[in-house]
């Protein structure tokens, strides 16, 4: 019975060192978990920051080029004439093509693959989001759109009615989505909101 005494407090004393000990551990683990977790969202936001950035330096490159054709277009489209590429190309010497922009969307494929966003604040997530839509939007409208252009002779006059409404849909996507970049990256807090 002594002997049991004697052992009794040790054990228990064990037992609490074991019970602590594996608590300990699970803390450090949760804590390296959580420091990782925090480490992948900051990574995201980051590269969100740079590509939103990208994309909208893109957007506004074209968009004075995409204005000028469009005023170019509304204007050979409502005085008619046009019969042939030739005459097209001599009624609008700025014609160098569609010319959309080259949008990424790296960083939102990449956020979504590793689960970063479901780490990120909701209204980042939901700004990031209408971004990104909207891009999808304009990419799916350039892919429907765009082959159904014909630049041969017999087709131009059509071709211009088809160019005029184009250009005012891919004017409007364009001024959308700057007003949506800025929105973004004023939530990212990379750019001050304008008054």
């Amino acid at each position: 019975m002594d002997r049991l005494k004697k052992t009794l407090p040790e054990l228990a004393l064990e037992s609490v060192m074991i019970v602590f000990s594996v608590l300990l551990a699970l803390a450090a683990s949760s804590w390296a978990d959580a420091h990782k977790e925090h480490k992948l969202a900051v990574q995201a936001r980051e590269s969100f920051v740079q590509e939103v950035q990208a994309n909208r330096a893109r957007v506004m490159k074209a968009l004075p080029y995409h204005r000028a054709l469009t005023d170019a277009v509304l204007l050979v489209d409502s005085t008619g004439g046009v019969t042939s590429y030739a005459a097209w190309r001599h009624r609008v010497p700025i014609w160098s093509g569609f010319a959309p922009p080259d949008i990424a969307s790296t960083a939102w494929q990449s956020a979504l693959a590793t689960g970063a966003l479901s780490r990120m604040p909701f209204r980042e997530v939901a700004s990031l989001s209408t971004v990104y839509t909207l891009q999808g939007r304009l990419d799916t409208f350039n892919a429907a759109y765009l082959p159904l252009f014909d630049f041969s002779d017999p087709a131009m006059s059509g071709t211009v009615r088809r160019m005029h409404a184009y250009m005012q849909t891919i004017l409007s996507y364009e001024t959308t989505l700057l007003r949506e970049y800025d929105t973004t990256l004023v939530v990212l807090g990379e750019l001050k909101p304008s008054r």
